[in-house]
């Protein structure tokens, strides 16, 4: 009588069966994990553009600069909000809410390309704004000690004595006192002291420059520039990331640009292949 065999050992070692599963609630974890930091980040970048937009100044240049600047600062964040979403649902595909979600933003993301192009435009006709307001508010300020010099010198003129030179005096707003000292002074010779000190004080105001500092200047060109700059480079970044059709793994608007242009740059040098093949047929 043969030995009999014993049967096959179908028990799977502890753990060896549930390694699968155990590697899916890993990967729908850290996928969970990626997509609530991705909207934290998003929020972020929300709670910055909000709080530098209220109150709202519409036709302040200096308002319009800082939300474009704060649109440029904070324009990363909104990248790697949408990149941490793009990640989760590159691992796990399966969650249909994170794919919903990603398509909505990869819409979104062609209204901020959009947004990102204008700023450039808009921001070159706010600080051109800038500089027209402050040079104008310069020439008014002028104008108005051009005034209140004109003023001054009609009452010492007028005047038949030093009291009444005060007296007058005290009734211009920022105009000059007499000291004390001075009141017992000849007319003529307190007129003569004024007219020299208005003299001179036209020369300086005359030599003052209307326009804005230079070095304010210059410093709002390099912020000008790098606005527009970095403008330029979030609507490329946001145009990479968009999502032209319905869906989360649509073309993105980048991929049609390039197509395009592709096309455009062969159309040109098909014709050309095409009359030179004609000509070699003649």
């Amino acid at each position: 009588m043969s030995d009999a065999v014993p049967p096959a050992d179908t028990t799977t070692p502890a753990g060896q069966g549930q390694s699968g599963f155990g590697r899916q609630i890993s990967r729908t974890g850290f996928a969970r994990q990626l997509n609530r930091t991705g909207h934290g980040i998003l929020a972020l970048f929300l709670v910055s553009v909000i709080s530098a937009v209220v109150p709202p100044r519409l036709m302040d240049p200096a308002w319009q600069l800082q939300i474009s600047s704060t649109l440029v600062n904070n324009g990363s964040l909104a990248l790697l909000g949408l990149m941490l979403i793009a990640l989760a649902s590159y691992v796990n595909p399966d969650q249909a809410e994170i794919k919903q979600r990603l398509a909505l933003l990869r819409r979104l993301a062609l209204i901020a390309v959009a947004g990102y192009l204008l700023l450039i435009p808009l921001q070159g006709i706010a600080l051109w704004r800038g500089f027209h307001d402050t040079s104008q508010r310069l020439a008014i300020q002028r104008k108005g000690l051009e005034n209140r010099l004109d003023s001054i010198a009609r009452i010492v003129n007028q005047a038949q004595s030093a009291a009444e030179i005060q007296e007058s005096l005290k009734k211009l707003p920022g105009a000059p006192q007499i000291p004390p000292q001075q009141l017992a002074e000849p007319l003529p010779q307190l007129r003569q002291r004024f007219s020299e000190g208005l003299e001179l004080t036209r020369t300086r105001l005359r030599a003052s420059d209307t326009k804005p500092n230079a070095d304010a200047v210059q410093r709002l060109i390099k912020e000008g520039l790098r606005i527009a700059t970095g403008s330029l480079a979030l609507a490329f970044a946001f145009a990479a990331s968009t999502a032209v059709g319905g869906t989360s793994s649509s073309r993105s608007l980048l991929d049609d640009l390039q197509e395009g242009s592709s096309k455009l740059l062969q159309g040109p040098r098909s014709g050309r292949r095409n009359k030179r093949s004609n000509r070699s047929r003649r």
